[in-house]
């Protein structure tokens, strides 16, 4: 009897031992779900007008059928997530894994349904590259500078581009919520620039591969590979 009671504790023991792993390994599944899916915070919030909520369907449409190529050139959905905040008058949209979204390429979407990005509202929180015209020739030394003194991005570089009136102005970290309003008036201090464009990216989801070249934008920008063979 004394041997049957000590095989039946052992056994109950095993169970609960097996139990209480089989409860961490899945804890451990939903925390790296959780941080996924926290990482994959809007990387475009902008201000708009002409939203409200008899059209905010029409404008979620119009931004979720926005498209961009995967690393096989074919074309996948662009936009993973868009938000609203109509009090506010605000917009909110994720950038689908391995892609990236251009500013214009909003705002053409958005044209049919009469609502408006306000250009100086644009918030440059995650990485982006913002494009910056001159009206005569571009200087790269002095919009660095300029944006270095105003101190509003920890981490960012400006390179000329081969157009002679271009500027790409990459942001890697902000130093705070800087907004594309704030960017223009510190390049205003080196001449005469406007904000052309954004492009925002995102990289591929782990063990997915980026397109050749880098994410690309609505358009089919990025040419399908060759075949092999």
């Amino acid at each position: 009897m004394n041997t049957i009671v000590r095989i039946a504790a052992a056994v109950a023991l095993v169970l609960a031992t097996a139990g209480v792993a089989s409860a961490q390994m899945g804890g451990e599944g939903q925390g790296e779900k959780s941080m996924e899916k926290a990482a994959q915070k809007p990387q475009v919030v902008a201000t708009v007008t002409g939203l409200d909520k008899a059209n905010a369907p029409q404008v979620e449409g119009a931004l979720k059928a926005l498209q961009c190529k995967n690393a096989e050139g074919t074309s996948i959905p662009a936009v993973s997530h868009v938000s609203f905040n109509l009090e506010k008058g605000a917009i909110h949209v994720t950038v689908a894994p391995g892609c990236s979204l251009k500013l214009s390429e909003i705002e053409k979407a958005l044209t049919p349904t009469k609502v408006k990005i306000d250009r100086n509202t644009l918030a440059l929180e995650s990485a982006c590259v913002v494009k910056v015209t001159a009206k005569t020739e571009a200087d790269d030394s002095a919009v660095k500078d300029a944006i270095t003194d105003a101190k509003i991005f920890e981490s960012f570089d400006v390179k000329p581009t081969k157009e002679a009136t271009t500027l790409e102005v990459s942001v890697q970290k902000s130093a705070a919520k800087v907004t594309s309003g704030e960017l223009n008036k510190a390049i205003a201090g080196a001449g005469e620039y406007a904000l052309a464009d954004i492009t925002w990216s995102c990289p591929p989801s782990k063990g997915e591969k980026a397109a050749p070249g880098g994410p690309t934008g609505h358009g089919g920008e990025q040419k399908p590979p060759k075949p092999q063979g």
